[in-house]
Parts: structure tokens; sequence; C-alpha cells
């Protein structure tokens, strides 16, 4: 049994994962925005977190980490998107899908390796096609598909 956290597990790919490794017999602090997205969950410890606020995310590992004693796997698999050409997103809106998509995964991956250290672990960050694929970009998703490759740049080299 593994003791795993799941961001984005209110809704989608993410509430998929949380019900078949809850079912699997592993324990999953799931996360959301909105903890009462969670509450539909079974055997799922719900966590608040917003992935736009880098205080909210320590908070939210670190309780994991407390409730748990160990994390052995973290789910990175929340997600957001603001839709629409480049040339008429704000440089606010295309910040914060950056800090949702890129800057907050890497604090949670950080946190996760500095708890993984001693122990071992696994750190899986969720993407999407258009993430490693560049020329399968969704039309007027520019700011969602651009910032959601900053996770996985690696792929690309």
């Amino acid at each position: 049994m593994k003791k795993i956290f799941l961001t984005g597990a209110s809704s989608g790919i993410g509430k998929a994962i949380a019900i078949a490794l809850a079912e699997e017999g592993h324990q999953v602090w799931g996360t959301s925005r909105d903890i009462a997205r969670l509450s539909q969950l079974t055997n799922v410890h719900p966590l608040a977190l917003d992935l736009g606020d880098s205080i909210s995310i320590a908070n939210a590992f670190a309780a994991a980490v407390r409730d748990a004693g160990k994390i052995d796997v973290l789910i990175n698999n929340a997600g957001s998107g603001h839709f629409g050409p480049a040339e008429n997103l704000s440089a606010e809106t295309i910040s914060n899908q950056f800090q949702l998509l890129v800057f907050g995964h890497i604090q949670l991956m950080q946190l996760a390796l500095a708890a993984m250290r001693d122990q071992g672990g696994l750190i899986i960050n969720n993407g999407r096609v258009h993430d490693v694929d560049p020329t399968r970009t969704a039309r007027f998703q520019s700011a969602h598909c651009r910032s959601s490759t900053g996770r996985h740049l690696h792929k690309l080299q």
C-alpha cells in the first residue's frame, strides 16, 4: 500500500485516479481548490490546495506528510485553462496560468523530493498530448498549452 498525494482529485482524470487508487487499497490524499468537491470520494483524505498560492501548497503537502507519516508518490495532475489567442490574453492571465501549471507543480516536486530523499519515492507529472507534441496545440489555447508544456520540457530535449 502506497501513500499518495494527488492534485486535482475533484474531477476528471484526477477523480478517476483517486477512486482507482483507493479501490486498490492505497491511501490517497486528494486535493482541490474547493474541498467540498472531494466529499463524494470515499477512502480519500481531502485537502484544500490552491496551486496559485505557495503557502497553500506548502501547508497542504505538510498536512499530508504529518497525517501519513510519509508520502511515497506525488501525482501532479491538477490543471486549469485560460483559452484564447495569446495576443488577447493579459500578462496577468498568462502569469497565473504558468503559476498553476508550472511553478505550483515545481514547488510540490521540490517538497516531495525533500521528503522522499532518504526513503525513495515516485513523482508523476500528468500531461496532455500537446505537452509533448506542440504541433497538436489546440487553437486558442496558447497560454494553457505553453504553460502545460513547461512541466514537460525535459521530454522535448
